[in-house]
């Protein structure tokens, strides 16, 4: 997130994070989560699920989400945007759904001694997280 293609970046809109979200833009919006900073955000969540929150509030330039004022000022930006309580719901299905941690990665691959097995699990988790997601929140989308 400090870096992009120039060198040291101070904007993180424009760092390597950021054109990776910007990839995972048009695949993660149907499912409502169409923001460069989702796609960030789940992409450090690998390290540990719990990453993904801290991250997007970091994302959104947020430094206190611990307290009254941080969470006033990360829904006001949100709302901005159009993230409203269905994205919300599918962050939270697609984040329960998608590829557990790196410390459980390794030790599938560890137990199963087969990477193949473990890139299909990783495959099989993110499509069912991808097709929960979608389904939730175009069924959503008409309510």
């Amino acid at each position: 997130l400090n870096f992009g293609i120039h060198g040291m970046v101070d904007d993180v809109s424009k760092s390597f994070g950021a054109v990776l979200g910007h990839w995972m833009e048009p695949v993660l919006a149907p499912a409502g989560l169409g923001m460069w900073q989702i796609g960030v955000a789940l992409i450090s969540g690998i390290s540990a699920k719990e990453v993904v929150v801290s991250s997007f509030c970091v994302l959104f330039g947020i430094s206190n989400v611990n307290s009254a004022g941080g969470i006033a000022s990360l829904s006001s930006q949100l709302a901005e945007v159009g993230f409203g309580t269905l994205n919300a719901y599918c962050m939270m299905i697609f984040c329960l759904l998608y590829v557990p941690c790196a410390a459980t990665i390794g030790t599938i691959k560890k137990e199963t001694k087969s990477m193949k097995f473990t890139l299909k699990m990783m495959a099989f988790q993110l499509a069912a997280a991808w097709l929960v997601s979608v389904l939730v929140y175009q069924i959503g989308s008409l309510f």
